[in-house]
């Protein structure tokens, strides 16, 4: 069975549906009306050149695409060449684009019902045309199995009676038998001899794997190794050895899978044996007695010939698909040959696409878009979270996180009120505590002053800590992703971000009240005053760090109260290693939202016993259940929020929560403040 040369000058996709396929692929190839088996069997080669999966020669080209999609990664490491990054970035990610690109058009060329059965049609077609001058029609197995192809049987019948000869064992012996000789025997050539050369180029990677590996041993080996190194350059001989024991192995590989993939070995042997099994036909041919023994010879060689192209035709029905066009009905779509002129056809031809495959690649484009975008935004992440740990982002850092009283001024300690004690809220993420600010945001100031209206005369100094710069991580460090609800919000940055921004204005904050309890000379916050720290959302990060660091300094006050509203996903200090620094059971966490963990299975097993928590329900429950997905996101943000509104209330009305909230505090104790029960 010829091969022919793929031009991929057009592109045929399959037909969608079974049946008779044949007046679609006749109709694809441009198969005149009663068209004789020789006009068939050519516009058949034709096409089926046209649409072939691949050719054996683009995988040479396909696999070094591949070896080098390997190899450029290895640029990272890039000291000795001196390659800026951002052209290794480049460099790898187009590779890796382009061979993304190629594998998927290899699915789709392999995915072709079109090639297989007009390669089929066009074989049965050169077997009754090879085949009509003898006594009768062969019995050809295909014509069985592919209903399909009854047509071509058919057409056989009308003209053979106009074909038949008195010598047509000679002729057949000539059309058929020595034909596809020559061919497979020049075949059999071509493939011994690519394979030879494969074995070549792999013996020879083998020998250079060792001959580097051998002087990699010796050199390093010697008692003068140092000083050979440092002829050659430390780096360059390491990084010499290192990519030649990378790029040997890898080539070898590479001719490895070229040799697989080309089935060297399985089409030498099956050139062979069909040669053989031609030999052996000419042989029985000659020495039949009969025609109808003759015949017998005809049908036994018809059979093994089209042996293969039978099974390319069923593999190619059974082929994984990766592709399915439908209408708006949901039908699946027959698709056509491309057809027309001009500049779009030129295009179609080069490319050997149709306008379904456009469509396809398309969505191979677009379905790759999410992996493109979540990498992104992963690698924005990533760097969010540990922006933080940047010396000069730490120097950025004291700035931003200024002590405010309750009406948002710079705070400067009030003597009078420290006596009683002294009260540090702290916001969270989109938290500002500046004017103009809506409640929801800026609640320390109210809170703060809540305490203070409640405690009267006995009220303690109130320290808000506005870190709303920090607390923004994506504006912040200039790392956005595009999800937000406004130009200033990235959640997925921000949500990244904002933990480990929080812990080192943590260790900021902490330090500053260290420097105020232990000065001596001017002491602001007295050791022997309660201090209580109040932190809601990524505050609680922030409270929980300032009151692990004062107790590792030695200068946590001997009543010393944290109080944390919905901490989303808090870390392991903060339930495990804060309640052993302070195990009275002076750290409370209170929990409104899933951000917190407000279901009791979700966080409940996690925490200490020595800390104290508690589920306080939002009124949100109360309402509709059956929202859409952006009332539900709304909803878990009301939530959260509830924490501190319900941490306010325990102050406004303490009877609302005995023993909760605010009435756990220590400055009410230590001022001897009667609460209402």
């Amino acid at each position: 069975m010829k091969d022919r040369t793929d031009t991929h000058s057009s592109h045929v996709a399959d037909q969608a549906t079974d049946g008779n396929w044949l007046p679609d692929l006749f109709k694809a190839a441009r198969v005149p009306e009663n068209a004789n088996l020789e006009t068939i069997q050519v516009a058949m080669d034709n096409l089926a050149n046209r649409v072939a999966p691949l050719t054996r020669q683009w995988w040479k080209w396909i696999l070094l695409l591949q070896g080098i999609t390997i190899f450029i990664p290895l640029a990272w490491f890039r000291r000795p060449l001196a390659v800026p990054l951002s052209w290794v970035a480049m460099a790898t990610f187009l590779t890796v684009v382009i061979f993304v690109c190629v594998n998927w058009w290899l699915r789709w060329r392999g995915m072709q019902k079109t090639w297989a059965r007009a390669r089929l049609v066009a074989e049965v077609a050169r077997s009754l045309n090879t085949t009509q001058v003898c006594p009768r029609p062969p019995a050809i197995e295909a014509l069985a199995i592919a209903p399909s192809l009854h047509p071509l049987g058919q057409i056989s019948r009308r003209t053979q009676d106009n074909h038949r000869s008195t010598d047509w064992r000679d002729v057949y012996l000539k059309n058929r038998i020595e034909d596809q000789w020559q061919y497979f025997h020049s075949r059999q050539e071509t493939a011994e001899g690519q394979r030879k050369r494969l074995s070549r180029w792999g013996t020879l990677m083998l020998d250079i794997s060792l001959a580097f590996a051998f002087a990699g041993i010796v050199v390093t080996l010697s008692p003068h190794a140092e000083a050979w190194k440092r002829i050659f350059g430390d780096l360059r001989f390491e990084v010499a050895l290192g990519l030649a024991g990378v790029v040997a192995p890898l080539v070898l590989l590479l001719v490895q899978l070229l040799r697989g993939v080309q089935e060297l070995n399985r089409r030498t042997a099956r050139y062979a044996q069909q040669q053989e099994m031609l030999e052996k036909a000419r042989e029985r041919l000659a020495a039949a007695p009969t025609d109808q023994e003759a015949m017998t010879v005809v049908d036994d060689t018809e059979r093994q010939l089209l042996a293969e192209v039978l099974e390319w035709y069923f593999h190619a029905e059974t082929a994984e698909h990766f592709f399915v066009a439908r209408d708006k009905e949901g039908r699946k779509i027959a698709p056509r040959l491309r057809t027309g002129s001009g500049y779009s056809n030129f295009l179609a031809k080069s490319l050997g696409i149709t306008s379904l495959a456009s469509l396809f690649l398309l969505r191979v484009i677009l379905g790759r878009l999410p992996w493109i975008v979540a990498s992104g935004a992963a690698a924005l992440m990533w760097v969010a979270y540990h922006q933080p740990s940047d010396q000069a982002t730490q120097d950025q850092l004291k700035l931003l996180a200024r002590l405010a009283d309750t009406s948002g001024n710079d705070w400067i300690p009030d003597p009078d009120k420290l006596t009683h004690g002294c009260v540090v809220i702290v916001h969270g993420l989109y938290g500002d505590i500046r004017s103009g600010i809506d409640t929801s945001k800026g609640w320390p100031k109210a809170c703060g002053a809540k305490i203070q209206a409640a405690m009267g005369d006995k009220a303690p100094d109130v320290c808000v800590v506005d870190w709303h710069q920090a607390a923004q991580t994506a504006r912040y460090n200039n790392l956005s992703v595009g999800v937000g609800a406004s130009a200033d919000e990235d959640i997925l940055t921000d949500l990244s971000g904002v933990r480990s921004q929080a812990e080192e204005v943590g260790n900021q904050l902490a330090f500053r009240l260290a420097m105020m309890i232990m000065d001596q000379t001017n002491p602001t916050i007295s050791k022997d005053r309660p201090l209580h720290l109040i932190g809601h959302s990524a505050g609680g990060f922030i409270v929980a760090r300032v009151a692990m660091l004062l107790k590792k300094f030695n200068a946590a006050p001997s009543q010393l109260h944290v109080t944390i509203l919905d901490t989303p996903a808090p870390t392991p200090e903060m339930f495990t290693t804060l309640p052993d620094l302070y195990p009275d059971g002076t750290i409370d966490f209170y929990i409104s939202s899933v951000m917190g963990g407000r279901r009791e299975t979700f966080q409940a097993a996690n925490f200490s016993p020595k800390i104290h928590h508690k589920f306080v329900t939002p009124k949100i429950e109360a309402q509709e259940k059956n929202q859409n997905i952006l009332d539900k996101i709304g909803n878990i943000w009301t939530e959260h929020r509830y924490s501190f509104e319900w941490y306010m209330e325990t102050i406004d009305h303490p009877q609302s929560a005995p023993q909760e909230g605010f009435n756990r505090s220590p400055l009410l104790e230590f001022n001897q403040i009667e609460v209402a029960k």
